[in-house]
């Protein structure tokens, strides 16, 4: 298997340009789409000052990307989860190749895992884009927002074709790139 590197881009940190490995499977499958650097970028920058010191949850970790992100930028703890095992494993080895300690991994359905966890700051929601046109969406979108903390945050990654109401939810900011949208939430 070839592995691609890809830098985990910092701003505003010591950690500037680590390379994580990153599997080539995971940009050839359908069901993970790692966040574009551009997107990260945006997202982090609005987020920058909002993380240190913070216990980020990351629902839908994929290549693990935004919870490794948060932890560079100074979050006291991250949760990951994927429901898929392989995944799960690759965050492993990258988290122990940052030697960061303050982390905890899952492998459950997301909408099954919140249930269990209270007091978040941050949630990042990025998951394969058809689950945020599933029956029961909006209603696991309301569950995370009673799991954060006062002034929690949530961070949904979804298609640019999906919209979200705000007379249902507080919309802090939303920005587009390409086929792209994030949502940043607040309760």
């Amino acid at each position: 298997m070839k592995i691609r590197r890809f830098k985990a881009y910092r701003f505003k940190s010591d950690f500037r340009y680590k390379k994580m490995k990153i599997s080539k499977k995971i940009f050839f499958n359908k069901n993970i789409r790692p966040t574009k650097s551009n997107v990260k970028k945006s997202l982090f920058n609005i987020l920058n000052n909002n993380i240190k010191n913070k216990k980020c949850v990351d629902l839908f970790s994929g290549s693990g990307i935004l919870g490794i992100e948060s932890l560079f930028l100074g979050a006291s703890k991250v949760v990951f989860n994927d429901i898929n095992y392989k995944n799960i494993i690759k965050v492993k080895k990258n988290i122990k190749k940052f030697n960061f300690k303050n982390v905890k991994f899952y492998q459950s359905n997301a909408y099954t895992l919140i249930n269990r966890l209270n007091n978040i700051d941050i949630i990042f929601i990025d998951p394969p884009y058809k689950i945020c046109f599933s029956n029961g969406f909006i209603n696991f979108l309301k569950k995370c927002i009673t799991k954060l903390n006062k002034k929690g945050l949530i961070y949904l990654e979804c298609s640019k074709k999906y919209y979200i109401s705000s007379n249902k939810f507080n919309i802090f900011k939303k920005k587009s790139f390409g086929n792209t949208s994030f949502f940043i939430i607040s309760n």
